[in-house]
């Protein structure tokens, strides 16, 4: 198995802290939102980093710090499932992959 790359994700309060924090990332940093589902966005770079902003979940234990997304997650899955890794270091929270996809999620405890 390889990492193909490993995406920091950054919590904010609410709405407006996201899309203030988008902002600012666009016009200091000079990246681009690549991804926006209203709840976590993610900015890319020209060279290829990458960063996620996620609004914090009042229902969760806690919100996922990393993203890692790897080559082949099903030759992970035999071996660790049903969870793959903990990736929270705020709180502890195991993360799982949902069925079809090629990316861990954060799980309820």
């Amino acid at each position: 198995m390889k990492i193909k790359r490993i995406v920091p994700i950054t919590t904010v309060s609410n709405r407006e802290e996201l899309e203030q924090t988008l902002q600012q990332h666009v016009e200091v940093l000079g990246m681009e939102v690549v991804m926006d589902h209203g709840w976590i966005a993610t900015l890319a770079d020209a060279h290829g980093h990458q960063l996620s902003i996620m609004m914090k979940d009042s229902t969760a234990p806690g919100n996922p710090d990393t993203s890692v997304f790897v080559d082949d997650v099903h030759h992970v899955m035999p071996v660790h499932a049903p969870w793959v890794w903990t990736l929270s270091t705020r709180s502890p929270m195991k993360t799982g992959v949902r069925p079809g996809s090629s990316t861990a999620t954060p799980l309820a405890l």
